[in-house]
């Protein structure tokens, strides 16, 4: 399997488009991380309402994940900040540059069943990496605060309005679209993948095993062959 099979980048089952626009969108996901993670995601907003004026203070606060992370460790929450970083930080790129490596490397310096569990654990793994977004969320909606003035017989009815929000902006944006590209390239890879062991096991007649199934046939070997070496006669004389 491993001589009959090539790289995915030189699979001739494996249309030419996507052979290059596989690692090209890597590149670009890794991209839009980058612009995300460097971007503001969110800013608070104020809205005023006092006796019929609008007032607005368009960023009172803003979130970035790098500062976000910084003010999580300042206020102790240091494994918050560790999680942050781990998964929303570094994840994201070791994930595409993973990629790009299983999809270019020769079948004879990683087998292909190896290619296949590596694929699975990226994509199961990747879903880890969406934190920075619902913890961005989550402050979307707890942070969304309205306070009307008080109904007493001195004011008039609403007389004053605050509302305190978080507005999305670029880096929530450009984080969403990465997380999107990068879930979808991993099913891409995983179904051109299998299509591409599944069309040299019907030219070659074998079948690909995967790493369990090779252990169980190299530890039955041994068996038979020390079960052959006591039941040999001449074994038993040499020695």
């Amino acid at each position: 399997m491993i001589s009959a099979t090539r790289s995915l980048f030189q699979s001739p089952h494996v249309p030419g488009f996507v052979r290059y626009a596989v690692p090209l969108v890597l590149l670009g996901n890794a991209g839009f991380f980058l612009s995300g993670h460097l971007s503001l995601g969110a800013l608070v907003k104020v809205a005023l309402n006092i006796a019929g004026e609008d007032i607005v203070l368009p960023q009172v606060f803003t979130f970035s994940m790098a500062q976000s992370t910084i003010d999580m460790w300042n206020a102790g929450g240091k494994m918050l900040a560790v999680i942050l970083v781990v998964f929303s930080g570094i994840w994201p790129y070791t994930k595409v540059a993973i990629s790009i490596f299983l999809w270019v490397v020769p079948p004879t310096h990683y087998a292909p069943s190896s290619r296949g569990a590596a694929f699975m654990w990226l994509d199961a793994l990747g879903k880890w990496s969406i934190i920075d977004i619902f913890v961005l969320v989550l402050s979307m909606v707890g942070f969304h605060v309205i306070i009307e003035s008080p109904l007493v017989s001195f004011l008039p009815q609403n007389f004053w309005l605050v509302e305190v929000s978080v507005v999305p902006v670029w880096g929530l944006y450009s984080n969403l679209i990465a997380q999107v590209m990068s879930q979808l390239v991993s099913h891409v890879a995983i179904y051109y993948h299998r299509n591409a062991v599944a069309a040299v096991e019907e030219e070659t007649g074998y079948k690909m095993l995967d790493i369990q199934s090779f252990k169980k046939i190299l530890i039955k070997k041994k068996i038979d062959i020390k079960v052959t070496n006591i039941n040999n006669p001449m074994v038993k004389e040499n020695k």
